[in-house]
């Protein structure tokens, strides 16, 4: 399935609007392709989101499927990202052309609990490398990413009662540590 700039991103429900969003972002990066998003059914060459009615699906189980177009479609919005992780791996360029092959792929995690710790307390990272940390986690389908904030060694955590225990300078402010989380 060619990828082209009248490729577009579509979901059934507006809870994976947001994902739509990011896919878009993220497939912009790699093929430089601005895919629009919009809650519609699904055309050749679009990238289809939907959670699935299929009972065989659970939890964070999700299937991609690709021909005409590409469906992701999982139980839940978790899922769903999963799938569009797999599709983005998926991709493939020729040229200047991108593609994704024809496929169908039913996957889902080995472990219900994959997580990363990075210890900023002990080893300070700039907010950018924890954004890059974040993206990652993302790609490499993990869950949870569990940031060490403070220690006997540094407290990294902005703090507006006690803001003298950052005395290192190795500290975050408290716009930093929103914008990571958003």
């Amino acid at each position: 399935m060619s990828l082209s700039a009248s490729s577009r991103i579509v979901y059934s429900n507006p809870a994976l609007a947001p994902l739509a969003d990011i896919l878009a972002v993220e497939i912009e990066e790699i093929t430089h392709l601005k895919l629009k998003t919009s809650k519609s059914s699904p055309f050749s060459r679009d990238i289809y989101l939907t959670f699935t009615k299929d009972p065989t699906i659970k939890d964070e189980k999700h299937k991609v499927t690709v021909s005409k177009y590409a469906t992701i479609e999982a139980e839940n919005y978790n899922a769903v990202a999963m799938g569009s992780v797999t599709l983005i791996q998926a991709i493939s360029q020729n040229g200047k052309a991108y593609s994704i092959p024809k496929m169908k792929v039913v996957d889902h995690p080995d472990a219900e609990y994959r997580g990363l710790l990075v210890d900023v307390a002990r080893q300070y990272h700039s907010i950018d490398t924890l954004k890059e940390v974040v993206e990652m986690c993302r790609l490499y389908k993990v869950r949870y990413l569990q940031l060490h904030l403070s220690d006997d060694q540094a407290f990294t955590f902005p703090s507006t009662a006690y803001p003298a225990l950052a005395e290192y300078g190795n500290d975050y402010t408290m716009d930093e540590m929103k914008d990571l989380a958003r």
